[in-house]
């Protein structure tokens, strides 16, 4: 086990992939891009949330695979298999599981939305942690934070 001496969190590697322990509802995040998994990670992590994060479809599919997860947080532009695809397979599989989909490129919405007909939710990245987090706590039934503004 490693610790992040920044935020003195536990973060456990296995079969690359970060997880953040928290014990409550569980939510895999997957993006391509190091930073936001990380950062998306501590906001959920903060506020009781149990995370995984990947960086690719196949990692995706294979943590849908050995963990049960409430919540799957999508990148919808990824090298290899784009998220778009991957939320088509993750609809296949896991028709239940709520997705929250953010994307820098808001163009890609109106496709996605025609292609998913499961009222998933979307966000232009960047976003404020408070939206996403007011998303998040929305999907699962959780009430909203305070609002610190």
């Amino acid at each position: 086990m490693e610790t992040d001496t920044s935020s003195q969190i536990p973060v456990f590697m296995m079969h690359q992939r970060e997880i953040y322990m928290a014990p409550n509802k569980s939510i895999l995040i997957i993006d391509d891009e190091f930073s936001l998994r990380y950062t998306l990670a501590l906001v959920l992590l903060r506020a009781g949330y149990m995370v995984s994060t990947v960086s690719s479809a196949r990692e995706a599919l294979d943590s849908l695979s050995i963990d049960n997860f409430d919540l799957v947080l999508l990148d919808l532009e990824m090298p290899g298999v784009n998220g778009s695809t991957l939320l088509t397979e993750i609809r296949c599989r896991y028709p239940t599981l709520p997705s929250l989909i953010l994307t820098a490129y808001p163009g890609q919405l109106s496709a996605a939305d025609e292609k998913n007909g499961n009222g998933d939710k979307y966000l232009v990245k960047p976003a404020a942690p408070e939206r996403i987090l007011t998303y998040v706590n929305n999907i699962l039934g959780k009430s909203n934070p305070p609002d610190s503004g």
